[in-house]
């Protein structure tokens, strides 16, 4: 594992917390089954529809985006699964955005653990963030 200074992955708009899913960033996320999955749009606008769809047992949701803030808690209409693929609509663009969901396991129960395990997963930005915040908070 490489130490690294620059923990920003591109020219992305930082995220507040590194365990959620971004809606308008395509990938995969890597979530921890014991704590809230929250949803992140970085350029939140009040009252949009968003369509959240589970592509994997075809369940979907149409909800608007309430308040002003960044980040929400992931709808409990919409099942959380293992690898499983999902998309997210945003009415303002019209752009369907996939992402995929790899649940870490919770034996891993360390975040340099989880590091590890989040880069084998391909949960490239969200271990780019870990690792910043690791080595901010060692400073």
């Amino acid at each position: 594992m490489a130490v690294s200074r620059n923990t920003q992955y591109g020219g992305e708009k930082p995220r507040g917390d590194i365990w959620g899913a971004d809606i308008s960033e395509q990938g995969n996320y890597c979530i921890r089954a014991d704590q809230r999955l929250l949803i992140w749009w970085a350029d939140a606008v009040v009252g949009a529809s968003i369509n959240l769809r589970n592509e994997n047992l075809l369940e979907t949701l149409d909800f608007r985006w309430k308040n002003r803030g960044h980040q929400r808690g992931w709808p409990s209409e919409i099942l959380l699964n293992d690898n499983n693929a999902y998309s997210a609509t945003i009415d303002l663009s019209d752009e369907t955005v996939k992402f995929s969901l790899s649940m870490i396991p919770l034996e891993l129960d360390s975040d340099a653990a989880r590091l590890v395990w989040m880069s084998d997963h391909g949960c490239n930005r969200q271990s780019l963030q870990l690792q910043g915040y690791l080595i901010s908070s060692e400073e």
